[in-house]
C-alpha cells in the first residue's frame, strides 16, 4: 500500500471514530388524562432525560388494543421538545372506544414510551347513519318477532326464528350464527313446535332463546342440540334484556292477563321470578338495560287490537320505581340496540298490515333522557322496514326487508338481508 492510500485510510478511520453515535434512548413518563370527549383525548408527558443526544420530537400516541404497537396508533406531536413537561390533544378518535395512551420522546437512538394510561371516549350521537348489506338471508317469519343478538366475544350475530325444516316439513325453532371474522353462516333446527315469537340473549357465549313456551340454551358453535325447558307461560311479542348475566323478560302475554309483568328467568332452577309490574301492559316493545335501569319503548298494550304508544317506561331495579318519558311519535313495533349509554331505536309508525310501515329511527340518550331522530339511508318504500336490531361495539346491525314483495314465488321464503352501519 503506498503512502497516499495509507493516509486516506487513516483519515477515514479517524473520521468514523470521531462521529457521534447515539445509543441511549430518552426517558419519558405519561401524565394524567386531562380531558376526554367523543373524538379526542388530552393528556401530557414529562421528559426526564434526553438520552445522549438532542430530542427530535415529543408527543402522545393512542391505540385501541392492549399490547398493541404504539407505532400503529394515532399520534400527535408536541414539537421538538426539551427536558420537562408537555401537553397535547389526540384528535380524530372513534367515539365510545377504549384507548391506551402513552407519551413518547425521540432522539437519534430511537423512540421511548411512557406508562400506558387507559381512557375511553364518550358516546356521540351521529347526524345520520349509512347502512350497507352485510349478507343476504332467506327464510320464514323474519318480520314476526324474531330474536337477534350480537356477541363481541364470538364476533358473531345470532338470529332465532320459526322456520320450516324441509326434511320433515314442520316449522321448528331455528337458529342462525353469522361469523363476522370469516363471513360464514351456520344454522341449527331445534325440533320443538312453538309460537312464532323468539327473544334471544347471549349469556357467557351461550345463545339462549326465550320462545313463547320454551327456553332453549344452545352451544355457541351450534355443534349439538340445545337444552330445552318448558317455561310454563304463553308469551308472544314479549321483550327481553340482560344485566349481570341474568335475563329479564317483560310484557307479551298471549292470554292478555300478564302483559304488564317484568320477570327474571332463573337459569339454575328453570323458573320465573317476579320483579315488578309495568304501569300498563306492553307488546311489540323493544327495550334495554343501562346502568341498572330497564328502558321500554313504545309498542302497544296487547298482542292486537290496541293502538301504538309513544310512552317510554324506565324501571329502576335499585329503587323499584318507574319514570315515564315520551317518544316524538307513537310506534307500533320497536327494536333497540345498546351502544354505551345510548339506546338506538327503530320503529314502525301507523302501519296498515305490512304495506305501510313508515320507518322511524333515532337514539335515546340515557344520560339526560332525551331522544334524537337520525337520518338513515334505508328506504321504507312499499313494505320495506327494519325487523330487528343489535350492536357489537360501534357497529349497528339490522334485519331488513320487504315481507310482502321480496318473497320467492314457489317456496315463499323471504329474501331479507342483514345490514351494517358503523357509528363514528
Amino acid at each position: 500500500m503506498n503512502k497516499r492510500c495509507s493516509l486516506i485510510l487513516l483519515a477515514l478511520v479517524l473520521f468514523a471514530c470521531s462521529k457521534e453515535v447515539s445509543v441511549v434512548l430518552p426517558e419519558v413518563t405519561t401524565g394524567t388524562i386531562t380531558n376526554v370527549t367523543a373524538f379526542s383525548i388530552s393528556a401530557g408527558g414529562t421528559v426526564t432525560s434526553s438520552g445522549d443526544s438532542e430530542l427530535l420530537e415529543v408527543g402522545l400516541v393512542a391505540y385501541e388494543q392492549v399490547g398493541g404497537d404504539p407505532a400503529q396508533g394515532v399520534v400527535v406531536r408536541a414539537g421538538l421538545g426539551d427536558i420537562g413537561s408537555f401537553t397535547a390533544e389526540l384528535t380524530g378518535l372513534r367515539s365510545n372506544t377504549a384507548y391506551y395512551v402513552q407519551a413518547f420522546a425521540t432522539n437519534k437512538a430511537g423512540t421511548a414510551y411512557g406508562e400506558i394510561m387507559p381512557a375511553r371516549t364518550s358516546v356521540a350521537i351521529p347526524a345520520n347513519l349509512e347502512f350497507q348489506e352485510l349478507t343476504p338471508i332467506t327464510g320464514y317469519n323474519f318480520h314476526q318477532a324474531i330474536g337477534f343478538e350480537g356477541s363481541p366475544e364470538l364476533q358473531s350475530l345470532f338470529l332465532a326464528n320459526r322456520q320450516i325444516d324441509t326434511t320433515v316439513g314442520i316449522q321448528y325453532e331455528h337458529l342462525f350464527r353469522y361469523d363476522l371474522l370469516n363471513n360464514s353462516m351456520a344454522e341449527l333446527y331445534n325440533p320443538i313446535v312453538d309460537y312464532i315469537s323468539k327473544e334471544l340473549q347471549i349469556i357467557n357465549t351461550q345463545p339462549i332463546v326465550i320462545g313463547s313456551q320454551y327456553v332453549s340454551t344452545y352451544e355457541f358453535d351450534l355443534a349439538g342440540p340445545p337444552v330445552v325447558v318448558a317455561h310454563t307461560l304463553r308469551l308472544s311479542r314479549h321483550g327481553s334484556a340482560q344485566m349481570n348475566g341474568e335475563i329479564y323478560v317483560y310484557g307479551g302475554d298471549l292470554n292478555g292477563v300478564d302483559s304488564d309483568k317484568i320477570r327474571k328467568w332463573n337459569v339454575a332452577t328453570n323458573t320465573w321470578e317476579y320483579v315488578a309490574s309495568l304501569p300498563t301492559p306492553k307488546s311489540y316493545a323493544g327495550g334495554e338495560i343501562v346502568k341498572g335501569k330497564l328502558y321500554v319503548f313504545g309498542g302497544q298494550q296487547e298482542f292486537s287490537g290496541t293502538l301504538q304508544e309513544d310512552i317510554i317506561y324506565v324501571y329502576s331495579f335499585a329503587d323499584d320505581t318507574f319514570a315515564t318519558y315520551y317518544l316524538p311519535t307513537a310506534l307500533y313495533r320497536t327494536y333497540t340496540a345498546k351502544v354505551g349509554e345510548l339506546i338506538y331505536l327503530a320503529g314502525h309508525i301507523n302501519p296498515t298490515g305490512f304495506d305501510n310501515t313508515d320507518l322511524f329511527f333515532g337514539v335515546f340518550d340515557t344520560r339526560d333522557n332525551t331522544f334524537t331522530e337520525i337520518n338513515i339511508n334505508l328506504s321504507d318504500a312499499e313494505a320495506n322496514s327494519i325487523w330487528a336490531m343489535t350492536a357489537i361495539g360501534n357497529n349497528l346491525y339490522v334485519v331488513y326487508g320487504d315481507p310482502v314483495n321480496d318473497v320467492e314465488e314457489l317456496s315463499q321464503r323471504q329474501l331479507f338481508s342483514i345490514q351494517k352501519a358503523e357509528i363514528p
